[in-house]
């Protein structure tokens, strides 16, 4: 369901007038409409933006749109069905970060859209697992997607192929070997890119240059992509 364009199309035959919460329609009106009902008031946007959201609060903008419809003398699509990504026992664990991740990626790839993630933490928040899971269930869709996963610790060489970069050479030079040495693996990839990155990681013997070359601007790949990476600097 295209949310905006729902929302515009209402807009334009709805009254503008101002009531306790604002305009009627408005993005504020329709957070204190959700307030009324119990629902998340917070979660007005990340929907009507990102279609994303909890069934339940979807649901309930639903019934708020369909009845502001219903006042216009206009007729509001149904509800798609979503399926919501179910948790797998061990990811129930894991901290609130790490099972919003999941839940947002997989929901992304159910729904057809490109997503791009990057997750970070120290050691032990669960990263890898997140990374297993997701390479699991991505092969679960109804139309699987191909899934290549990287998983870079030591010397990178042997996964993204020689680098040729010195110690010696400036900062700016080592990390535009290290970003070119990364985007000719990722070149031509299709489906979805998993990538663990240990901080013992290294280029030929240098160390990356986190300062410029962070994983997330290694520039285009497969049109999905999450990296899971220590806190990086």
């Amino acid at each position: 369901m295209d949310w905006q364009a729902t929302l515009r199309e209402l807009r334009a035959h709805l009254p503008s007038t101002r009531e306790a919460w604002g305009v009627r329609g408005s993005l504020r009106w329709l957070e204190g409409a959700m307030r009324a009902r119990g629902a998340s008031a917070s979660s007005v946007r990340n929907i009507v933006y990102r279609d994303i959201g909890t069934p339940q609060d979807r649901a309930a903008l639903h019934d708020i749109l369909s009845e502001l419809a219903r006042e216009a003398g206009r007729t509001l699509p149904p509800l798609p069905y979503v399926r919501t990504p179910t948790l797998p026992a061990e990811l129930e664990l894991l901290g609130r970060s790490k099972r919003r991740a999941f839940k947002q990626f997989l929901g992304a790839l159910r729904a057809g859209r490109t997503v791009r993630m990057v997750v970070s933490g120290p050691p032990g928040v669960g990263k890898t697992m997140l990374i297993e899971h997701l390479e699991r269930e991505a092969a679960r869709l109804p139309a699987p997607l191909p899934v290549r996963r990287l998983m870079l610790g030591g010397d990178v060489s042997a996964v993204l192929g020689q680098v040729k970069v010195l110690a010696s050479q400036p900062f700016a030079v080592q990390a535009e070997a290290q970003a070119q040495a990364a985007r000719a693996v990722l070149t031509g990839l299709e489906g979805v890119l998993l990538v663990r990155v240990e901080r013992a990681g290294e280029f030929a013997g240098v160390p990356p240059e986190t300062r410029r070359a962070h994983p997330s601007a290694w520039g285009p790949g497969p049109p999905s992509t999450c990296i899971a990476a220590p806190r990086w600097v």
